[in-house]
């Protein structure tokens, strides 16, 4: 990446806020591909990782769905703590 900090110097300057790049520019820019065996091992790697993610942000939906339900009926008074304790023991 180093080796390409002056080529992206002169996209910078095309640029009006951030700096530009067109598809032709993009395409001319070197690039390795790994070998198998490497891609392999980083996919052992990486795929519990995702695993984690895809059901952290599944509980947090569930986490969120929750909240959004119980917070303005216990602000209402609509629903005391106690029930709705047992409300989310039945859901967990």
């Amino acid at each position: 990446m180093l080796a390409l900090g002056e080529r992206f110097k002169s996209y910078e300057a095309e640029g009006t806020v951030f700096g530009a790049i067109n598809k032709k520019q993009f395409q001319n820019l070197p690039s390795i591909a790994p070998q198998p065996d490497i891609v392999s091992s980083f996919e052992k790697l990486a795929y519990p990782l995702d695993e984690n993610i895809r059901s952290f942000e599944e509980e947090i939906r569930t986490l969120s769905e929750t909240r959004d339900t119980l917070l303005p009926k216990l602000i209402s008074g609509e629903l005391r703590v106690p029930d709705a304790e047992k409300l989310v023991e039945g859901m967990v």
